[in-house]
């Protein structure tokens, strides 16, 4: 049987959660919040349950990102999803937002991620041929430098700050993105890419 896997996405503003089933969104709901992820959630898990007909017992697998993102939104969606995974007794599918962007986004072999810190600079990482060879915080200079030095695919969610000639490719994750990668990895074997653990690159604060 095709896995059935429950999408939650709650590190940026957007919350959002899906079914997902052979490569296809089974039911799907968003709510572009900024902050109050865990009181929207269950309105929306409610929601995509009256669209498709499925139950939380129907689900064989659950995905969620773990970071790096909003302190609040990760905390929330991991420990939803940590809560659903011993309630349900199933495998916890965690992943970085760079590991969903990379699956989600068309790419070259170098790939360079600049994601949005909400202070002025940005969570970054670099790929090179799928494998991350660095992270860390950086300003728009530093991003600029290091496509200077070699180029890359710009995945950015605040493209609007970079200047021409540069096209980044915008991100804007979603449910339907974790669960689509969480599949891919979980039908491809690589299994060993999942964590339960938070992902973050600075020091996490309550109040973000």
């Amino acid at each position: 049987m095709q896995p059935l896997i429950l999408g939650i996405e709650t590190s940026s503003g957007l919350c959002s959660v899906s079914f997902w089933q052979g490569g296809s969104c089974l039911a799907y709901a968003e709510e572009d919040i900024g902050f109050g992820h865990a009181s929207t959630f269950f309105e929306l898990l409610e929601q995509i349950q009256k669209t498709s007909g499925l139950i939380l017992k129907d689900i064989t697998h659950i995905a969620v990102t773990r970071g790096p993102g909003s302190f609040t939104g990760i905390r929330v969606g991991l420990s939803i999803a940590k809560g659903l995974e011993l309630a349900g007794n199933l495998p916890l599918l965690g992943l970085t937002c760079f590991e969903v962007g990379l699956r989600t986004v068309s790419h070259t072999p170098h790939t360079l991620f600049a994601l949005d810190t909400k202070r002025n600079d940005f969570y970054g990482a670099f790929y090179e041929n799928d494998q991350c060879v660095e992270t860390g915080i950086w300003t728009k200079e530093d991003v600029l430098e290091r496509l200077k030095k070699q180029p890359a695919t710009l995945i950015t969610d605040k493209g609007d700050v970079f200047p021409d000639p540069i096209l980044p490719h915008l991100l804007r994750l979603t449910a339907q993105d974790v669960a689509c990668t969480a599949e891919h990895h979980l039908l491809k074997g690589s299994s060993d890419i999942f964590s339960k653990d938070p992902f973050y690159l600075r020091p996490p604060k309550v109040y973000e």
